[in-house]
């Protein structure tokens, strides 16, 4: 357990992981089309428009969490609670990465 003290700068960096990793997979489509060279065709657009939106939706929901939290808490003796966004964000990223392991583009 740390020092209740630090709960501020734990969120913070709570907040970070989750925004990294949504940035990660928003930088890896956007890889996979430029690789690919699939830009302008619609498996492109269509994979970099997924990117974007899961994106979207995980900044929202960290901006969101800030006032009423839904994807992580910390109880007042610190301890660290997820929330059902954090698994829902867990299934869309599964969801999109297995339908682009499936039509492989």
């Amino acid at each position: 357990m740390f020092d209740l003290k630090n709960v501020p700068l734990v969120y913070g960096d709570t907040v970070v992981y989750f925004a990294s990793m949504v940035l990660s997979v928003l930088l890896w489509t956007r890889y996979v089309v430029a690789y690919l060279d699939k830009r302008g065709e619609i498996s492109g657009t269509l994979l970099t428009y997924a990117g974007w939106t899961i994106f979207t939706f995980e900044i929202v929901h960290l901006i969101i969490n800030f006032f009423n939290p839904v994807l992580f808490k910390f109880e007042a003796d610190g301890e660290y609670v997820p929330g059902s966004g954090r698994y829902i964000t867990l299934a869309i990223q599964i969801v999109f990465y297995l339908i682009v392991a499936v039509i492989h583009l």
